[in-house]
Formats: structure tokens, sequence, C-alpha cells
């Protein structure tokens, strides 16, 4: 099917793809707009690293002296979810295993972030090969 996708990938904690700089001067913009000088972006940003929405938005108000009702987010959440496990049962079983595996791996230590060697880009794209070629084979 032309336009169809095979694959999607998501990178939502900056593992592939280090989007802090664009996230610092796209709200430093907004900040600048709403004449907003403390926290800057930039120390807002890196200080909600890892912070769970709701508890970030808390801050976010209490930093920027602004009152909202968060009650809603809660409702937001329980339908992302549903959306986020609705998703997860159309993935093929194999894929699900191999996440589900994921989830229980300790890391003794997070990777730093770097350039991609030669080497790794080369493995990376025998990687990418392989699985798509599994799939057109009905895999």
């Amino acid at each position: 099917m032309p336009g169809s996708l095979s694959a999607v990938l998501f990178d939502l904690d900056d593992t592939l793809l280090d989007s802090l700089d664009a996230r610092i001067k796209t709200l430093q913009s907004v900040f600048t707009r709403a004449n907003i000088t403390h926290p800057t972006a930039e120390q807002l940003l890196l200080s909600l690293k890892g912070t769970p929405i709701k508890d970030a938005l808390a801050k976010l108000e209490v930093s920027l002296k602004i009152e909202d009702n968060l009650d809603t987010l809660d409702e937001s959440d329980r339908k992302v979810q549903q959306g986020i496990e609705e998703f997860y049962r159309q993935i093929p079983l194999e894929i699900r295993g191999q996440l589900d595996r994921l989830k229980h791996v300790a890391y003794a230590q997070p990777a730093e972030p770097g350039p991609i060697t030669e080497e790794e880009e080369k493995k990376i794209m025998e990687d990418v090969d392989k699985f798509f070629k599994k799939r057109g084979e009905g895999g």
C-alpha cells in the first residue's frame, strides 16, 4: 500500500537524537514574548528532566506564578494510557516479546551520547536491513 508505514521509531528520551537545544530555543522564544526572565528556558528544562508531566506543570506554575487546574490531566493521562495499550496490542507478538524483555533490562550505567562510529553505523544498518528483509518474508 503506497504511503503505508512498515515501522515506527519513537525517541522520547533523546537517545537517538538530542533535541534539548531545539526545545530550549523554542521555550526561550515563548519566555521572551511573555517577558519571563527567571527561570531561563534552559534552567527550567534541565530542572524538569525526568519529571512526570503533572509534577513538571505544577513546578512551572510555581516558577511562573500562574494558576491552573491540573485535575484534567488525570483524565487525559488515562486516555493516553488506554491509547498506548491499544496500540501495543496491535504490535506483532514477536516484537511485543522483545519489548517486554527490554522492560527488565538493567543497565549499569547510562551510555554517554556521542557520535556513532563507522563500525556502529555499519552494524545498525545491517540489523535494520535484516529486520526489514525478515518482515518482507512474512516474518
